[in-house]
Formats: C-alpha cells, structure tokens, sequence
C-alpha cells in the first residue's frame, strides 16, 4: 500500500523530502496520513500499514496518539504461531509471502520504532527463524 511507502520515506528522508515542499504541501500531507490513520485496516498483515503511517509522522514532528498503532502491533503479534510463521489475520490460512509482509514490515519496524526493545527484538528473531526455513524452498 502506498502509504506505508510514504511513511517509510519519511521516517528515512523526511528532511529532503519535506524541505522540497511548501509549508501548504506538508500540512496537506499530515492531514491526509492522519486520516488514513483513522481509517480501520484489515486484521491482517495491513496491520502494518497503520504503523507505517505513525512512525512517518512522528519522523517529522507530528505526535499521533500511540495506543492505535500499539494496538495494531499487539493484533500483528497474535497472529505469531511459531518458528517464525504467521497467519495472515483471524485465519487459518499461512502464505509463503509472509515473508514478504510481516517480515518485511517488522524488520522496518525493527528499525526505525522507538522503545519498544522488546518487540523489537522479537520481530528481528522471528524473521531469523523464518529465513532459515524458507530459504530450502528454493534448493534441491
């Protein structure tokens, strides 16, 4: 989705991209994200998008209310089965793009939240397990 693009730019180049732009464009720009972040999101690896958006606008200076995005982790958390694998929302269903999802989004996440060591770590040890095991899908 594209605002977890926009977001994740933002939190990674938010000076460049923001000093280009009048002060009219980024106020446009808050407004929107901060709409999208009110909108719900599927109980799924979208999950992420959402927190996509607030690490943006806290990247630059913008302080959305955390417990949204928190409780969008905590959801994204209960997905977790095991062995780094996830099910992809309230479902039994598990895909080969988890990898492709929830590990790539919790690896930025891993990356650029703030605090949240814990989760953090466990999305780093999560994604870990999962490549170790799914790299022999592609080998002989």
């Amino acid at each position: 989705m594209e605002l977890a693009a926009v977001g994740f730019a933002l939190c990674v180049a938010s000076g460049e991209l923001l000093s280009l732009e009048d002060g009219l464009t980024r106020r446009r720009l808050i407004t929107y994200l901060t709409a999208a972040g009110r909108l719900p999101y599927r109980s799924n690896n979208w999950k992420f998008f959402r927190v996509l958006i607030d690490l943006g606008l806290r990247a630059i200076g913008e302080c959305p209310d955390p417990a949204p995005m928190h409780a969008c982790l905590d959801e994204i958390e209960s997905f977790f089965i095991s062995d780094g694998w996830y099910r992809d929302g309230d479902t039994q269903q598990i895909d080969h793009y988890v990898g492709f999802a929830f590990h790539f989004y919790g690896l930025l996440y891993a990356r650029l939240g703030i605090g949240d060591r814990g989760r953090r770590e466990r999305f780093r040890q999560r994604a870990v397990a999962f490549a170790a095991q799914f790299a022999h899908w592609f080998c002989r």
